[in-house]
């Protein structure tokens, strides 16, 4: 009988002569212990999942604090580029103030003669470009309704008629046909941007110079219909 059982655990991998920790122990308390093991086995692997969705929470909140940094970065010099479109005279001429990087003012010329590029789209409209602050004008656009650029008091019409010695340029024309259906029409129309609230955003480009108050920044949140 002894030969049997040593047979059975010869098969199964256990040397029958060799003392276990188990040996001396019921099923009962074998079970129990068991039943202990499993338990700390389940809160290894709920600290393992815990540890997890912290280091990952860390990561996310690094980014976030990345980008939330960023954006404000963006914002700022959005808000300077505002500032000074909004303030230039647009004008050629005009000298630096001593000690200045700038080899130019800032706020643009004082010749009769505007630093403007104005160049011809395929489509017929006209693009007009500052030399001195980056500004660009767009008429209206006649397929969305999108109205036309205003910077600074100074609508695309205006700017257009603005004298310049500047030689403009154009690009080869071709004519455009509207096939869209009236939904597709109305689905493509231009609509203002609104914040969180719904309230319409202002731009602040279109303000003339030293119009609102407050430092110049553009919306922090903008959606559209």
């Amino acid at each position: 009988m002894n030969k049997q059982n040593d047979s059975i655990l010869k098969e199964l991998g256990i040397n029958p002569g060799q003392a276990n920790e188990f040996d001396g122990k019921s099923s009962k308390e074998l079970l129990n212990q068991q039943t202990q093991l499993d338990v700390e086995l389940k809160k290894l692997e709920l600290q393992d999942r815990l540890e997890t969705m912290a280091s990952k929470k860390r990561k996310f909140d690094e980014k976030k604090r990345e980008y939330e940094a960023k954006n404000r970065q963006l914002l700022d010099e959005l808000g300077r580029r505002a500032a000074r479109q909004r303030g230039c005279s647009h004008r050629k001429g005009g000298t630096t103030q001593a000690g200045s990087r700038d080899p130019l003012p800032a706020q643009g010329g004082d010749a009769e003669k505007f630093a403007l590029i104005k160049f011809r789209l395929p489509n017929g409209d006209w693009w007009v470009n500052c030399q001195r602050c980056g500004a660009e004008w767009f008429p209206q656009d006649s397929f969305t309704g999108r109205p036309e650029t205003i910077i600074g008091g100074i609508s695309h019409s205006q700017v257009l008629m603005l004298p310049t010695d500047n030689t403009s340029g154009e690009s080869s024309q071709f004519g455009l046909e509207d096939n869209r259906s009236s939904s597709e029409i109305e689905r493509d129309r231009w609509h203002p941007p609104v914040d969180e609230n719904g309230n319409e955003v202002r731009d602040i480009r279109a303000l003339p110079p030293g119009a609102g108050s407050g430092r110049l920044q553009p919306p922090a949140a903008v959606r559209t219909h």
